[in-house]
Parts: structure tokens; C-alpha cells; sequence
């Protein structure tokens, strides 16, 4: 028997910091108004007292940005791995599998 031989993949590539703009399209007419409101919000930022509870609340707010999506998306994985666990708790076959089970 041949021992299996694990080979990790190779590393992404490094990407060109002029590139990466441009790697998430957005409608161009939206670009002032998220470079404003992008804006304004680093501008209230640093403008906080960084002992302030103002500040530690901004702070977590950041932290937290995307947490949503981040558990939205996580969701979906485990739904999507839901379907093979519960074949597997089932001796590898579910009702949908008759004819492989009769085959066994």
C-alpha cells in the first residue's frame, strides 16, 4: 500500500495595492457618497477622546462591522452540511438513498 502523502497548496499571491480597488465592483455614482460617509466617519473617530466611553463604544462598533454576514454565512455552511450528517447517523443512506441501500 502506497502511504498517502499530504501536500499543502501553494500560497495566494500577494495582491498589487493599485489592484485591489478595483477587485470589488461598485456603481461608480456610488463612489462619492460612500467616500463621504467613509469620511465622516474616520473624521468622528479621531476626533473622540480615546478615554472616552464614546470612544470604546466606536471602538467595539468597528470590531463588530460584519459579524452579521460573518454568522449569515456560517449558517448557510451548516445548513449545507446538515444533509450529510444526518445520512451518515443513518448508516450512510437516508430515505432519498432506497436504491443504493438495496444494493447493500
Amino acid at each position: 500500500m502506497t502511504p498517502l502523502t499530504l501536500t499543502p497548496p501553494q500560497p495566494v499571491a500577494p495582491v498589487a495595492p493599485g489592484t485591489s480597488a478595483s477587485m470589488v465592483p461598485l456603481d461608480p455614482a456610488a463612489l462619492p457618497d460612500l467616500d463621504q460617509t467613509a469620511g465622516a466617519y474616520v473624521d468622528r473617530v479621531v476626533s473622540l477622546d480615546p478615554d472616552s466611553a464614546e470612544f470604546d463604544r466606536t471602538s467595539e462598533s468597528i470590531r463588530t462591522m460584519g459579524d452579521d454576514d460573518i454568522r449569515s454565512a456560517a449558517e448557510v455552511s451548516n445548513r449545507m452540511l446538515q444533509r450529510p450528517v444526518q445520512a451518515l447517523r443513518n448508516g450512510g443512506f437516508d430515505e432519498g438513498e432506497k436504491v443504493s441501500r438495496s444494493l447493500v
